[in-house]
């Protein structure tokens, strides 16, 4: 002890006071690590998904939407936390029996807060709903299938993922093109968008379009969602001169016959055909999908002959679309739709553009939107959209009939690629 005071041993002292000094005021304590969780904040957001009707003319597709859903808030929830965005994210599936009960569900969304919405499945569903997205800025939709080619501006909330019907009339127009047609003869129920901007497409190429010919259909009973067929009523004589014209300027394989409706009559159309040699002579081309209906024209022989090529949705393949999809099929055993693939899609945009802006103010979100769509490849391709919301395009099979092994069979041709603006063929076609 008589050595403590000396002077050799102060420094030493001092060194250890100091480190205790340090290590006891730099200690974590429960106060500071609390107040610190309190400064950060968790924002929880909710998203709702807003159901399909159910009725005669479509399955029940609760099962299908929530499926989804849950898919896309687990995959939202992961993300957010990698990121510590700071926002936890609850998706909320509210299913809807019939359209009556639309605005209802919508408006009780409305008034506990949910106001991002991702459903809207069709054109009624989001018209019932429009004005409740437009009067007070205060709610965004995200239609996960509406395709009406009118009626949405810049100024509306409201953006729609499944592009225009008229959208696909330039892929169309150049595909038909590409494959050497040259006069289109269109056939359609009834005087539509569609057929217009087709005609103006075709004709920018070099193409001409001939005066559309009309017919219209009597349905009766609806079975496993789909009307039976009374009647169909077309001018046959009609549609025979126009191609007996067309023939006078052009050969054969260069005149086309454009079926303008969904393809539902398709099969019993051209069963009635079959007696006007030089209708069936020339190869027809269906604008919108032949999904409905692939038995029926597969069971009649003359589809292989007039071909029947149609466009449909594709699921870009990447390593997230085959895992959701894959999973989406060992659930319901078929593949996943373009609406259906968009409730995933949707629900990513409205979270990605919230962390991006950190920030769940729909008008500043509503300006965020449009640049998180561009950079977002989705299951479905990429997102870009155009000045009122609306999706510019999507990726495309390329679908046709041909006689495979004595039997006809759909066949898939090619995809066409959005981006590249082209198809890649994976078969020859003429």
């Amino acid at each position: 002890m008589e050595n403590w005071g000396k002077k050799e041993y102060v420094p030493v002292i001092i060194v250890i006071l100091l480190v205790v000094f340090i290590a006891y005021s730099s200690r974590p304590t429960t106060e500071l690590v609390e107040d610190k969780g309190n400064d950060i904040g968790v924002q929880t957001v909710t998203i709702g998904v807003i159901d399909q009707y159910n009725s005669e003319y479509a399955p029940e597709t609760s099962e299908y939407y929530s499926f989804i859903a849950e898919q896309a808030e687990r995959d939202i929830i992961e993300y957010s936390n990698q990121q510590n965005s700071g926002f936890e994210f609850d998706v909320v599936f509210q299913p809807v029996d019939e359209y009556g009960e639309m605005i209802t569900v919508v408006q009780d969304c409305r008034d506990n807060g949910t106001n991002l919405l991702v459903g809207f499945p069709n054109n009624l569903a989001l018209d019932l709903c429009m004005s409740l997205a437009v009067s007070d800025d205060d709610m965004i939709f995200i239609s996960i299938g509406s395709a009406q080619p009118f009626g949405f501006t810049w100024d509306d909330t409201v953006f729609r993922l499944h592009p225009p019907r008229t959208q696909r009339t330039k892929t169309f127009a150049e595909i038909i093109y590409e494959l050497g047609v040259r006069a289109v003869i269109p056939v359609t129920d009834s005087v539509n968008y569609e057929v217009s901007a087709f005609n103006e497409e075709l004709r920018s190429l070099g193409g001409h379009v001939y005066d559309p010919v009309e017919y219209s259909v009597e349905y009766g009973e609806w079975e496993n969602y789909k009307p039976e067929i009374e009647s169909i009523d077309i001018n046959f004589s009609q549609l025979n001169n126009y191609v007996n014209n067309a023939s006078r300027f052009y050969p054969e394989e260069e005149i086309a016959i454009l079926y303008f409706v969904y393809s539902c009559c398709l099969p019993q159309l051209l069963d009635m055909c079959q007696i006007y040699p030089d209708i069936i002579g020339v190869q027809w081309y269906s604008y919108y999908e032949t999904d409905q209906c692939i038995t029926e024209l597969e069971k009649l022989d003359v589809s292989s002959e007039v071909r029947a090529l149609s466009l449909s949705p594709n699921i870009k393949d990447t390593t997230l679309s085959g895992s959701i999809c894959q999973k989406f099929r060992d659930e319901f055993g078929r593949d996943m739709s373009l609406i259906e693939a968009n409730i995933y899609d949707g629900i990513w945009i409205l979270a990605l553009s919230v962390i991006a802006e950190d920030s769940t103010e729909i008008l500043v979100l509503k300006d965020r939107i449009p640049t998180t769509a561009a950079g977002y490849q989705g299951l479905s391709g990429l997102f870009e959209l155009d000045e009122v919301g609306d999706r510019r395009g999507i990726n495309y099979n390329v679908w046709a009939y041909d006689r495979i092994e004595n039997k006809t069979k759909r066949v898939l041709y090619g995809v066409y690629d959005y981006e590249a603006g082209k198809v890649n063929w994976i078969k020859p076609y003429n």
